[in-house]
């Protein structure tokens, strides 16, 4: 049997990397080839998780913990998609997770080897957030909107994601000019100069192929260990509330606005966490039907920053809603603006919700497996 491929995508929260793999996975399975995808989270409850699932990729998850902590968990995962057939498997990092060459790639391919083949680490970037975290590199010539800045510490995960990568993917180039993206590539490459650097579009699909051309002959993976200090990056992480909820609806009538109240779902946070004056990582929320078909999806990475609500659903019965938000504040203040943004919703749209499951927590201190402090091979 030959060898898996497996290709690690990082980036910090809402960079686009669950939406670059999904565009990934459908040009890879065009060409024939049978594609899986590892999900990777700090609870469970995952968005991506049921979202892949639902649309027929196989997934596994790790749940509870990152890669590099639960490195036989991500192995466990992988064996698993390899004896489903999956000829490639591509795995999501957790967005707040960083030193991944050390703990991740080169422990896979000293003990891995018979059975997978690495590909080279892409960090996915998202332009916004340069504005956050330019850890020293130059400012643009024109500058992008720049959101609440990312606490320093949270910052200086950014700036290690880039340091390791293989590859950077500047994503979201749908929404620069030329001018602007050509600024953007060029900031990255002065501070990363032995790190490819290309633009794509995970939405429309715009240099997705050249980026896959790219990870095919690339020579060497894994060839970067960023030096970490792991006091600023536990504390990075520690900043960061984390919550991963699932709530049942229930419709007092028929013909529910489920877009509609999705759509009032998303704003009604973004509002709270605007006059909050809070900065967010990532929120996202995945809504199907019991008895229906389809799902609807809709993202926050920035305040007044939300997403069209995408997709749609058919069928009658309860709804289902999945939510993960990455937020700088405490659990406690994430939870509330969660919860009363739902009933407010709720309210609004006459559906009963009865919150199943809703973990909030802050993360703690990465303590990996295995960190290798030279290149294997």
């Amino acid at each position: 049997m030959e060898r898996t491929s497996v290709m690690v995508v990082g980036g910090f929260l809402g960079a686009g990397k669950t939406t670059l793999i999904g565009a990934a996975a459908l040009k890879l399975q065009a060409t024939g080839r049978r594609v899986g995808v590892v999900t990777n989270d700090q609870t469970g409850d995952c968005v991506d998780t049921v979202m892949f699932a639902r649309r027929g990729v196989p997934v596994r998850e790790v749940a509870g913990s990152c890669f590099c902590c639960d490195f036989p968990g991500l192995v466990t995962c992988l064996e698993s998609l390899r004896e489903e057939g999956c000829e490639v498997i591509l795995a999501e990092t957790v967005g707040s997770c960083a030193d991944i060459s050390a703990t991740v790639l080169q422990p896979l391919k000293d003990r891995h080897s018979d059975r997978f083949s690495l590909l080279p680490l892409t960090v996915v970037v998202d332009p916004m957030r340069l504005g956050q975290a330019r850890q020293g590199t130059p400012s643009l010539d024109r500058p992008l909107p720049v959101p609440p800045p990312l606490h320093e510490s949270a910052a200086y995960i950014v700036g290690v994601q880039r340091e390791e990568a293989d590859i950077l993917l500047v994503n979201k180039i749908d929404a620069l000019d030329g001018k602007l993206l050509r600024a953007c590539i060029a900031e990255l490459q002065d501070a990363h100069p032995r790190t490819r650097t290309l633009g794509a579009s995970a939405l429309t699909g715009e240099g997705v192929d050249e980026w896959l051309a790219l990870v095919r002959i690339f020579a060497h993976p894994g060839g970067t260990l960023a030096a970490v200090d792991y006091d600023v990056y536990a504390e990075g992480e520690g900043v960061l509330g984390w919550l991963n909820a699932v709530a049942v609806l229930r419709p007092e009538g028929e013909g529910t606005d489920w877009r509609g109240l999705c759509g009032a779902f998303l704003a009604a946070m973004d509002d709270a966490f605007g006059k909050e004056g809070v900065c967010i990582g990532h929120v996202k929320l995945l809504l199907h039907l019991k008895d229906g078909e389809g799902e609807l999806t809709a993202s926050l990475v920035a305040t007044g920053g939300g997403s069209p609500v995408k997709g749609a659903v058919t069928g009658s019965g309860d709804g289902v809603l999945v939510v993960n938000a990455r937020v700088e504040t405490s659990p406690e203040g994430l939870r509330n603006v969660v919860e009363t943004a739902l009933e407010s919703c709720c309210e609004a749209f006459h559906v009963e919700p009865v919150i199943e499951t809703m973990r909030c927590l802050r993360p703690g201190r990465p303590r990996p497996t295995w960190r290798y402090d030279a290149i294997v091979g």
